[in-house]
């Protein structure tokens, strides 16, 4: 008999998250573009979620709004340029990313290098 393998539960085996999650962004810092991955759980609502994820300067100003909708139960990849809603690219700093959805709310702060 060969040696046992265990196999852990992931994302590839188990597409619907059992509770909401927020990752930190990929890479960090970022030099222009990076990615941020979420999760929105089944058991909160039958129904999609309604989603809401910004970017806020140091100052707590919106600077970006990347999700603003519903979304149904799954896990979820966005990535973000470094620009703002209008296009332009935002100077080097700390910013924070937050996530908003039934209830749940999250935070996590990534860095922009220019």
């Amino acid at each position: 008999m060969g040696p046992v393998v265990s196999i852990e539960e992931t994302e590839l085996f188990n597409p619907i998250p059992k509770v909401f999650s927020l990752s930190q962004n990929w890479p960090n810092p970022t030099t222009g573009l990076t990615t941020i991955r979420y999760g929105l759980p089944k058991e909160v609502s039958p129904q999609d979620s309604y989603v809401d994820i910004r970017i806020y300067d140091i100052s707590g100003r919106v600077v970006r709004r990347l999700v603003n909708g519903f979304q149904p139960a799954g896990y979820y990849t966005i990535n973000w340029d470094g620009k703002d809603d209008e296009g332009k690219s935002l100077p080097s700093g700390m910013y924070f990313y937050h996530l908003e959805s039934d209830g749940y709310t999250a935070a996590r702060v990534l860095v922009l290098m220019r």
